[in-house]
């Protein structure tokens, strides 16, 4: 009964080291970890993002449609002078 104790005993002591590096390792990472402030304010960045990057699209089309309106009114163009 003694040896089973004293085995229990040993294993209680390495359990508490194995949990002192755990409660060390831990404390680290929450010094790293975002709040949920932090999280929600990079939905907010990425939701602003996605608003611009869609501005830019519109304005990127509206451009490559006038362009194209303005290159076909030149090709009319010269075609009716040309031909």
């Amino acid at each position: 009964m003694e040896l089973r104790v004293s085995a229990l005993e040993k294993a209680s002591q390495e359990i508490r080291e194995k949990l002192v590096r755990v409660e060390t390792k831990l404390e680290g990472i929450e010094k790293t970890m975002a709040t949920k402030a932090e999280i929600a304010a990079v939905g907010t960045m990425i939701a602003e993002l996605k608003t611009s990057v869609a501005e830019g699209m519109v304005v990127q089309t509206r451009w490559l449609i006038g362009a194209c309106m303005a290159l076909a009114g030149l090709a009319f163009t010269a075609a009716k002078y040309l031909h």
